[in-house]
């Protein structure tokens, strides 16, 4: 179902949906059950959706904020990677005025959590498709996610390494609460993994406080406890 029958976004032209012919017939039974037809909602893509409110961009104060579809073709020459090679480029033209670049989409590039880890839509558009280099080329500053029930924050990290030269922030915000419950178990902590919590419910805010500085909270649902990483093999 496109994404405009569900929410008020911005709409840059008409969309345009492909379908997959596997999902002809599917189901996604809650309580989830074994079942003989196709899965509706797998977390690897099957059709592509492109334009619409699919993937757009918007000015929030002094920060360019750009929404991505991970579950759309994002090769060369896509509709997607073509648009936001020309929104990149004209965002690096006011830059001095606009210091913020802010990517948002649904699956994480970094992820130590086991949940979702190392998915194909994800790989493919971090490493394949050179969306990482992107981000990193033209100074994302931060990159919000969702998709793995928990929190994790990442330190500037670029190919799998550390790297404060530019490379962004990721910020997987999946936490908010679902039916499934949390995502609690965790792989062996990489170098990079600078924060990370499956076992509460929390939200989180930006605040832009100037041209050089931003302030991200993470906040656990519950006001009075103070946010800590899951025991010792999580942190």
């Amino acid at each position: 179902v496109p994404y405009e029958a569900h929410y008020a976004m911005p709409a840059l032209k008409p969309a345009v949906m492909e379908p997959s012919v596997a999902q002809i017939g599917c189901e996604h039974p809650w309580p989830w059950r074994m079942h003989t037809s196709p899965e509706c909602s797998p977390s690897e893509f099957l059709s592509s959706y492109d334009w619409g409110n699919s993937f757009y961009a918007f000015t929030a104060g002094p920060a360019r904020i750009i929404s991505l579809n991970s579950y759309t073709n994002s090769g060369p020459g896509t509709a997607m990677q073509t648009w936001l090679r020309q929104e990149l480029e004209a965002t690096a033209s006011i830059r001095a005025e606009m210091p913020w670049l802010i990517v948002m989409m649904h699956c994480p590039f970094y992820t130590s959590n086991k949940a979702h880890s190392g998915e194909r839509q994800a790989v493919l558009m971090r490493d394949q498709h050179g969306f990482e280099k992107l981000f990193r080329d033209y100074n994302v500053s931060l990159v919000l996610t969702g998709h793995v029930h928990a929190y994790e924050r990442t330190a500037p990290v670029y190919l799998n390494v550390s790297d404060t030269a530019g490379a962004p922030t990721y910020i997987t915000i999946g936490d908010g609460g679902n039916r499934e419950g949390h995502s609690d178990r965790w792989l062996a902590r990489p170098e990079w993994a600078a924060f990370r919590n499956g076992t509460h419910f929390g939200h989180g805010r930006v605040e832009l406080v100037n041209d050089t500085h931003l302030l991200w909270q993470w906040m656990q649902n519950d006001g009075t406890v103070r946010p800590r990483p899951d025991g010792a093999g999580a942190a």
